[in-house]
């Protein structure tokens, strides 16, 4: 966690957390956040590193592959291509009757109109 602070202006504290949004109960109390302002990934096939690489090797986030891949694999996905064998997303929703719900509608429909895909066969998917 980084916290900032600026005595010399008129703006409040501040405060950066770096944790996973889906397990925000364990990192926040109830009621303790004013605003949020997000630009959530988008079902576009766009890779969300790619436009800031630069400045993330210029400020040492990312120094080889491996780091790269780390801060990938901390995002939400907006695409297959940033899915891995050992992602485990499924089970945050595995109980959630709206999202099972929709998955099977989307599932019904992909059969009806006889479209195939090979993600099934190479990640986990909602069953």
């Amino acid at each position: 966690m980084i916290i900032v602070n600026c005595d010399n202006c008129k703006l409040p504290g501040s405060r950066i957390i770096h944790a996973d949004s889906r397990d925000i109960q364990n990192v926040l109390s109830k009621e303790s956040v004013d605003a949020v302002f997000t630009s959530p990934p988008y079902p576009n096939e766009k890779d969300y590193t790619r436009t800031t690489r630069l400045e993330s090797v210029l400020l040492g986030f990312i120094k080889n592959n491996d780091d790269l891949r780390d801060i990938k694999k901390g995002l939400l996905r907006s695409n297959t291509r940033n899915v891995y064998k050992g992602d485990r997303d499924d089970e945050f929703i595995s109980n959630n009757p709206e999202i099972i719900k929709i998955a099977d509608e989307i599932e019904k429909r992909r059969i009806s109109m006889g479209k195939t895909s090979g993600f099934e066969k190479t990640y986990r998917t909602i069953k």
